[in-house]
């Protein structure tokens, strides 16, 4: 399954869970909320139905699961029924992608407490391009477990009635999104122009015109009174139980992966929807080259994006950038020599940049890098790097270092480097668009034919010294992967 690209009509561009595509003219959308914004209020609650949070925050496991193509952060949520009782535990992707929680389980729907406005669902569609992918499913409101006990009270939340290809497979029963309230909007189902699943297969048609957007449940608790507004996310780099955790309010401070780590800084942090950034640089350590101009501020009013999604499996970079990377393999096969790093560098909240370096040898031994086209996403891979907290009132993201492990392969010494396996393979599908022919390099090639490609590679991947190194992007399209 292709990775889904959220298209929610606010930019043009796109929020993932795999790679998401909604309908709706921009216009369209901003007015409705302009409009009718004010039939569910602001998303707060009453003093009497408010969350509470401990003093201390809270720390919340996640399991790492995989689904679809790479590996998902998997949370506990139990819904709470009409009768005040928990209903069994449901494992929903952790999307911050997205702003919708969605129940795939459609008996829940019996259970639970409908709004006043029956006729307000949730609508998504997935995949542009490719197989129909999507839901939708009547809203409600309700409490919410998650984990071992945090009660979030007065949530919205929807049931889907009909799916196509949504994690609600292989361990998955359901998506959390924990991005902003732009993104979590009710459309009216007896709009003309809404289209549910057809016996056929055919992909969903969502209203065109958003009825009013609600604010999503963790939002709604992180922007309360009695939260701090920190939101912070760890990952192991590791599949399986309890090898990331959510922290909440004062705990995203008070671990060790905060205390005890090396600050890379703190970014500014949009919220069109996303956690949107703002990138100022790509480079590759070795050899040097460097691109700018991405163009991805959509706060400035710019088509592309530049998101932290951790519903994305891998980081999404421009075809120029990944082309090079392909480049510099080659290169490590024939020399042996390290790949050297990928550096992004983001918009620092009080003015000093902040440079994010991940390596490229633990990135393609992973997976963990793809081309798409225009905007950036760095995805799940970057919490492998980065323990991030996010200050939702604040504006800022803070990124802190965490010790990287040692290569899963050590070539012996003067021996090239060389990917294996499914990571080779991997390799060899996201470079059959970019036209590049990765094929072994004879064991008798001479050294004056290497001497030749590599003079070829080093060609193609440094920069211009007219223009200090820098290469601006040739395109500027919205995200699509």
């Amino acid at each position: 399954m292709q990775y889904l690209l959220a298209l929610v009509a606010l930019v043009g561009a796109a929020t993932m869970l795999q790679g998401c595509d909604t309908d709706g003219a921009l216009d369209g959308i901003q007015q409705a909320f302009q409009r009718l914004g004010a039939v569910f209020g602001s998303g707060g609650s009453s003093a009497a139905q408010q969350s509470t949070l401990p003093s201390d925050g809270v720390e919340i496991p996640l399991a790492v699961k995989s689904w679809g193509n790479g590996l998902r952060l998997a949370i506990s949520v139990s819904p709470v029924d009409s009768n005040g009782r928990s209903l069994p535990a449901q494992e929903l992707v952790l999307d911050s992608g997205s702003s919708t929680l969605a129940f795939c389980d459609t008996s829940l729907a019996d259970q639970v407490s409908p709004l006043q406005l029956p006729s307000y669902i949730s609508c998504n569609k997935y995949n542009p391009g490719g197989a129909p992918t999507g839901y939708w499913g009547k809203f409600y409101k309700g409490s919410l477990l998650l984990g071992d006990g945090l009660q979030l009270n007065s949530s919205y939340y929807s049931v889907m009635q009909q799916q196509r290809s949504m994690p609600c497979e292989k361990g998955f029963q359901g998506i959390f999104g924990i991005a902003f309230k732009q993104l979590d909007v009710a459309f009216d189902a007896n709009s003309p122009s809404f289209q549910p699943f057809d016996d056929s297969g055919d992909s969903i048609q969502c209203p065109t015109q958003a009825a009013a957007d609600l604010a999503p449940p963790l939002m709604q608790l992180l922007r309360s009174s009695v939260a701090s507004g920190q939101l912070g996310i760890h990952w192991s780099g590791r599949e399986g139980a309890s090898e990331a955790t959510l922290y909440l309010d004062k705990a995203a401070t008070s671990t060790p992966y905060y205390t005890h780590g090396s600050q890379a800084g703190q970014a500014a942090l949009g919220e069109l929807g996303w956690y949107d950034i703002s990138i100022q640089q790509i480079a590759l350590s070795g050899p040097a080259a460097a691109w700018v101009d991405f163009q991805c501020n959509p706060q400035g009013g710019t088509s592309s994006t530049c998101i932290m999604d951790t519903g994305t499996p891998i980081l999404s970079v421009p075809r120029q950038i990944y082309h090079a990377v392909v480049q510099l393999y080659y290169q490590s096969r024939l020399t042996g020599q390290d790949l050297g790093s990928l550096t992004v560098t983001l918009a620092g909240a009080s003015g000093a940049p902040v440079a994010l370096e991940f390596s490229l040898r633990r990135l393609l031994e992973n997976g963990w890098i793809k081309p798409g086209t225009g905007g950036v996403i760095l995805g799940l891979p970057l919490w492998a790097f980065y323990y991030t907290v996010f200050d939702v009132k604040a504006g800022t993201a803070t990124f802190v270092a965490k010790p990287q492990e040692a290569p899963e392969t050590v070539p012996e010494a003067n021996q090239p480097w060389l990917l294996q396996g499914e990571a080779w393979e991997l390799l060899v599908n996201s470079t059959r668009e970019l036209d590049i022919e990765l094929t072994p390099m004879p064991e008798n090639a001479t050294s004056e034919a290497q001497a030749g490609l590599l003079e070829k590679i080093a060609t193609a991947v440094s920069g211009n010294v007219a223009d200090g190194g820098l290469r601006r992007l040739e395109d500027h399209e919205p995200v699509h992967v």
